[in-house]
């Protein structure tokens, strides 16, 4: 368990409190990380923090327009692969403050995912089947590892988007700011940018996956209800308890899936269009180069990240959440339920509940997940071939 002590000003006075957080790895880094932007969920009401929010999405806010100056302010005539930097750098930094926005303003929330994880959830080590709990973890270690390559390929990104010389980002600089001190400026929030991204896609992924963990634990003890020879002489009471259990818990998970979704369905119609614009640009930009260069590596590299991050931290563990879910109603529909004639009416109360579905929402529009994902892509390939044909 990772204890840290968290500092909440009241009216009166400054209280102490010890909110105790999962130790999972990648849920500790992210905290910590989000820390640097003010957003981390584990500090409530703190005024340095507030800064730090204000900061990041201010900044984040000056890169915008100076972005968006560069259109009405350039001495040179803008380029079409000018204009798709351009583009670029603003969706990027809208998409920075909407997610700063929304983790800041959904803090609360947040924490009450944490602490209901760490407090509700079932406990790996404490499965008694070792093949189960063996591949329990290697979804965990499968987890840990999507994050580290994730911070690896960003920090390609970065290092090769780093400006020494002229700006990172494709933006006006007005005659009275000097160049050095704009350069150094963008570079921190080119930081920054990477900083939001990395570490909430991957908290949102690590929340998800860790749900879904939990559904498989309760398919298991499902199967093993129905199944387990050893358990075939059951009196009333113990089956019910042992129904009740699951039942609880599987209440509880369908609770989580509506928390998870109230708090980041917003947040998920947005990182869809930004998803959208972004394949869009990039696949434009990189077909009206002449000749290849460094930056077509990079954008060709910002283009697959873009697309990974989408299917790795969102779209694929939202298939998993939801399949893991339907696979408890087969377990149930698959055993040895008809054996247990004695215990009909609990055995249907399970088989009717299990009839709701969850997924991840975006807005209520669209279910995220790798039907959704193909959408997408085909989208922004339509979008593209429009912008393509239309510039000819």
């Amino acid at each position: 368990m990772l204890s840290c002590i968290v500092k909440v000003q009241d009216y009166r006075e400054n209280i102490y409190i010890i909110c105790s957080i999962m130790a999972h790895y990648n849920i500790r880094q992210c905290l910590k990380f989000l820390t640097i932007v003010g957003c981390n969920p584990g500090i409530q009401n703190s005024r340095l923090q507030l800064v730090l929010y204000v900061f990041s999405t201010s900044g984040s806010a000056v890169i915008i327009l100076l972005a968006i100056l560069l259109f009405f302010c350039s001495e040179d005539a803008l380029t079409i692969e000018d204009i798709a930097n351009i583009f670029s750098t603003i969706i990027a930094f809208v998409y920075v403050i909407s997610k700063l926005t929304m983790m800041y303003t959904k803090k609360r929330e947040v924490q009450d995912m944490l602490i209901k994880v760490d407090k509700s959830f079932w406990k790996i080590d404490d499965t008694v089947n070792p093949m189960e709990r063996q591949t329990y973890l290697k979804i965990t270690k499968e987890t840990r590892q999507m994050f580290h390559l994730l911070v690896f390929l960003f920090m390609f990104w970065l290092f090769s988007t780093f400006g020494i010389y002229s700006t990172p980002m494709e933006s006006y600089r007005p005659p009275w700011i000097p160049l050095t001190p704009l350069i150094a400026f963008e570079n921190v929030f080119c930081v920054l940018l990477v900083i939001t991204i990395i570490t909430i896609d991957v908290l949102i992924m690590t929340i998800v996956i860790l749900t879904t963990i939990q559904f498989k634990m309760v398919s298991a003890e499902v199967t093993k209800l129905f199944t387990d020879t050893s358990e075939m002489r059951y009196t009333q009471n113990t089956f019910n308890q042992k129904l009740k259990k699951l039942i609880d818990h599987h209440n509880f998970l369908l609770h989580f899936a509506s928390l998870i979704n109230q708090t980041f369905t917003v947040s998920m119609v947005v990182y869809v269009g930004n998803i959208v614009s972004l394949l869009c640009i990039y696949m434009y930009h990189l077909s009206i180069m002449t000749t290849p260069n460094i930056y077509t590596i990079r954008d060709f590299f910002v283009l697959l990240l873009t697309l990974y991050g989408f299917v790795i931290c969102y779209c694929w563990p939202a298939q998993n959440f939801a399949d893991e879910n339907e696979k408890i109603r087969d377990s149930v529909y698959s055993s040895n339920w008809y054996e247990y004639l004695r215990f009909s009416k609990p055995i249907l109360m399970i088989m009717k509940r299990l009839e709701l579905k969850v997924s991840i929402s975006a807005g209520g529009i669209a279910n995220i997940n790798l039907e959704t994902c193909l959408k997408v892509v085909k989208l922004a390939v339509s979008y593209y071939m429009f912008l393509k044909n239309t510039a000819n």
